[in-house]
């Protein structure tokens, strides 16, 4: 786990999310390590074993919390009750999660990009490929949002065997610094366009587009032709920059 921390080049002043903090291995390091941490974690069980780590450093705040189902103003009131200066201060994630909620994970944190410093989280190798993916099949939504305001870097890969029970599939340590200044303002339109012209991957960015914002083809195709693009390409053939 310390591999994770690492990757995440966390400092002593550095504020840490950490969500999934399971039996608290990577979390008693981050308390070590950084200014502050914030852990969620959905098990119950592991209460005890989690409470007993926060007695022991008054830099970490564990929350019983499902953080798909939690509002970002959670996070910003504990960090600011622990010196955080929202707007000033950016806060690092850090993440070891289930898989198959890897996307639900990173979207939610995008939607407050403003306040994040980088996003490292422990993936499937496959869905790390698909991230740092710049087009054809591999690429997809995550892809194109992430890299709007990040540069995504596979720091690792962990093979199967290092975990027990052995998984199927490998894994991979993933690594979003946001380094870009795109206008943030502009984001939930632009996410909401980038969903419709993956929306039906086999079909034209032309046909998506004008199915979803109901405009017609003709005038759609002048529009699109006059951003020097062809009306037949598909969203997988677009940069960031398209």
């Amino acid at each position: 786990m310390s591999a994770i921390q690492h990757d995440a080049n966390t400092s002593k002043t550095d504020y840490v999310v950490e969500v999934g903090a399971g039996q608290g291995s990577l979390t008693k390091i981050l308390a070590e390590n950084t200014a502050f941490v914030l852990s969620f974690e959905v098990d119950n069980d592991l209460k005890e074993t989690l409470y007993n780590l926060q007695d022991q450093y008054k830099n970490l705040n564990i929350q019983f919390i499902d953080i798909l189902k939690s509002d970002i103003s959670t996070i910003h009131k504990i960090l600011s009750e622990n010196g955080f200066n929202k707007g000033q201060d950016k806060y690092k994630v850090v993440a070891n999660i289930p898989y198959y909620i890897t996307s639900e994970i990173i979207f939610k944190f995008l939607d407050d990009i403003q306040n994040i410093k980088s996003i490292t989280v422990l993936v499937q190798k496959e869905v790390a490929e698909r991230v740092v993916a710049t087009s054809g099949s591999e690429y997809g939504i995550l892809s194109v949002l992430i890299s709007f305001f990040g540069t995504p870097k596979i720091k690792r890969i962990v093979g199967r065997r290092n975990f027990y029970p052995v998984p199927n599939v490998d894994s991979a340590v993933l690594h979003i610094e946001i380094d870009k200044s795109n206008d943030k303002e502009l984001y939930p339109f632009f996410k909401e366009i980038v969903h419709i012209c993956f929306n039906y991957r086999r079909k034209t960015i032309l046909n998506n587009l004008s199915a979803r914002l109901n405009i017609d083809k003709d005038k759609l195709t002048d529009i699109i032709t006059g951003l020097n693009l062809k009306p037949t390409l598909r969203a997988e053939n677009l940069s960031l920059e398209d």
